[in-house]
């Protein structure tokens, strides 16, 4: 075992077994498969979040665009709610599977990733995807309002100000359009004036 003099001057490269020479720019140069595995060999890449930002930057690049998506595949597997995001976006947006989307969706959203709660609300609300539930929508937009998404705020006010599953509520309304007005949404302060111009 090394003593305490030996390890201050054992490279950390060394001892994690860092890959100094090799970046992620001359990975993606390169024509070898790139695996998470050769990530994580890479000193720049130090936890998590870095992989996920890797293979958001494999999937960018023509030649490694499919690791990038196997890589976050694999992620999103594992139960990485920012992986599952990433991956109903590519579903949804670039591959045009919306019932993949809803599931990569729902798993983030269950686990708590405000975004992730939003998009699974927009599907479950128009019924992309899987059978359209406006009430179960209600509950994951009501789960993203308390996060502050000002779209899901926006969205609640509506359900209140016309009773869509749920009673109506204009006091409820004016309050989620504030709040969906104090974090940047310009539509909010529309509906805001209007319940306060009907009143």
């Amino acid at each position: 075992m090394a003593n305490y003099k030996e390890f201050n001057v054992m490279s950390v490269f060394d001892l994690f077994k860092k890959n100094r020479k090799m970046t992620l720019n001359a990975l993606i140069q390169g024509d070898v498969k790139i695996t998470i595995g050769a990530l994580l060999d890479l000193d720049e890449i130090q936890c998590r979040p870095d992989i996920i930002n890797a293979a958001m930057k494999l999937l960018c690049n023509e030649k490694h665009a499919e690791d990038g998506y196997n890589i976050l595949g694999e992620l999103a597997v594992e139960g990485d709610a920012e992986a599952q995001f990433i991956m109903g976006d590519i579903c949804e947006s670039m591959l045009n599977r919306p019932e993949q989307a809803a599931i990569w969706f729902q798993r983030a959203a269950d686990q708590g990733l405000a975004k992730a709660q939003r998009n699974y609300a927009d599907m479950l609300m128009v019924g992309k995807g899987l059978a359209c539930d406006r009430a179960k929508a209600f509950c994951y937009y009501t789960k993203a309002a308390e996060q502050g998404i000002p779209e899901a705020q926006f969205v609640l006010g509506e359900f209140f100000r016309n009773g869509d599953a749920v009673p109506k509520d204009l006091e409820k309304a004016a309050y989620w359009y504030g709040q969906s007005s104090k974090n940047g949404f310009k539509h909010a302060e529309t509906r805001l004036n209007q319940i306060y111009a009907d009143n």
